[in-house]
């Protein structure tokens, strides 16, 4: 039953809920493994769906900390 959760992909239900969303969750991880997750927010709509595997993040001011991105130059996996 679990298995059925998760998709590989953004689906229309998926699509739908980002697009009203103020928030998502950036997760990463570095080359050994660990994790950080970078919260990231703005007016709904501030994520934009490419593809059904591509969301296009907008680089907003933040902490300084840029850990999301080092991991995903170092971790493309």
């Amino acid at each position: 039953m679990v298995r059925q959760k998760i998709f590989d992909h953004v689906d229309e239900y998926a699509t739908a809920f980002i697009a009203r969303s103020p928030l998502v969750l950036l997760a990463t991880s570095d080359r050994e493994g660990r994790l950080d997750v970078s919260p990231k927010g703005d007016a709904p709509g501030f994520v934009a769906i490419q593809d059904e595997r591509t969301l296009l993040l907008p680089d907003r001011p933040g902490n300084k900390l840029t850990y999301g991105f080092r991991n995903i130059l170092e971790n493309r996996e």
